[in-house]
């Protein structure tokens, strides 16, 4: 009977300090629940990611996870939550127009445009599956950037509005997106302060005179339904052209803090997810190569809201859709 009372107490304790710790994560995220039954359903399922996240970190790697503005959501729900679905395949459209890799010249061990100024600032996408968007962007921006332009925040939101393809804050394609833009703005992308975000899916408004970049055309080496690119062609566009974008499967970076991710949970044919590769290395306390990654989720997410992904195993789907917006 002492037992029973203990192990009573005992977890009574647990819950104590469970609530605690949503409180805290409720204030952190500005969380609010519209009553009481979706507040119980969010902290069970809060409690249920507090032990995922324990056990995470108790594997022995260079991965560590922490509690985030995703310890609520169920993991069908994260996975719809970056680009609108949970497979961007499942979108009905157009398949792109793939170039072979041509041959490029040898890059160095490691590489970071972030370094180079090629880079702007982390964003945030907020509750809007716009990922799509900002990986066509922070390629955009790059390459607007390396052909000797002054390094310019650019619009999202011209892209949620205007692809005419895409399905706005509901998912999209970065192919889709350059080539609507192209064809409907003549590949003029108005800056951000002149179209400014607004995580919501609008009316196009275009404005020719706050164009920030303008590209002439784009190109994918690589999607989801033709043969991969290797990731040491992916080294090369990245040197050579800048920041690349690219798609995969976000399963692993639900809670993801910081290291090399080296991810056995995902799935190459389940891409739900687009980003920029701004760079690659090889981390020294591990030893795992890497590709460092801009990500679009605030910078209380990850390393200051970048993801290094684990280099050269294909790892979550990274090498299957790249594609590189051109200025010349």
């Amino acid at each position: 009977m002492l037992l029973v009372f203990a192990l009573g107490v005992f977890s009574q304790s647990i819950d104590i300090q469970a609530r605690q710790k949503f409180t805290n994560f409720m204030i952190k995220h500005h969380k609010v629940y519209e009553n009481a039954a979706e507040f119980q359903h969010r902290f069970n399922v809060f409690q249920e990611n507090l032990k995922k996240i324990e056990g995470l970190n108790l594997k022995k790697g260079s991965t560590h996870y922490e509690i985030n503005q995703f310890a609520d959501m169920t993991l069908e729900e994260f996975r719809s939550y970056p680009c609108g679905v949970d497979r961007l395949s499942s979108l009905q459209g157009p398949s792109a127009n793939v170039s072979s890799v041509e041959s490029l010249a040898a890059p160095p061990a490691s590489w970071d445009w972030t370094a180079h100024g090629a880079v702007t600032p982390v964003k945030d996408q907020g509750q809007c599956g716009s990922c799509w968007a900002f990986s066509t962007v922070g390629n955009l921006e790059g390459v607007w950037f390396l052909a000797g332009h002054k390094l310019t925040s650019l619009s999202e939101q011209e892209f949620v509005d205007c692809s005419t393809t895409s399905y706005g804050c509901q998912g999209g394609w970065p192919f889709w997106a350059l080539g609507d833009i192209k064809t409907n703005e003549k590949g003029q992308v108005d800056t951000e302060k002149g179209y400014p975000y607004t995580a919501e899916t609008g009316t196009c408004t275009f404005n020719n005179q706050d164009v920030g970049a303008t590209y002439i055309s784009y190109k994918s080496y690589c999607t989801e339904d033709t043969t991969a690119c290797t990731e040491d062609q992916m080294a090369q566009l990245l040197y050579t052209y800048g920041p690349l974008s690219a798609c995969l499967d976000a399963t692993p970076m639900q809670f993801y803090s910081g290291g090399v991710d080296n991810p056995t949970d995902c799935d190459p044919s389940a891409i739900d997810h687009c980003i920029t590769i701004v760079g690659y290395g090889t981390d020294t306390s591990s030893g795992l190569k890497y590709w460092r990654i801009k990500n679009s989720w605030g910078t209380s997410w990850g390393e200051s809201g970048f993801y290094r992904l684990v280099r050269g195993t294909g790892a979550c789907g990274i090498n299957k859709v790249i594609t590189i917006a051109s200025i010349h």
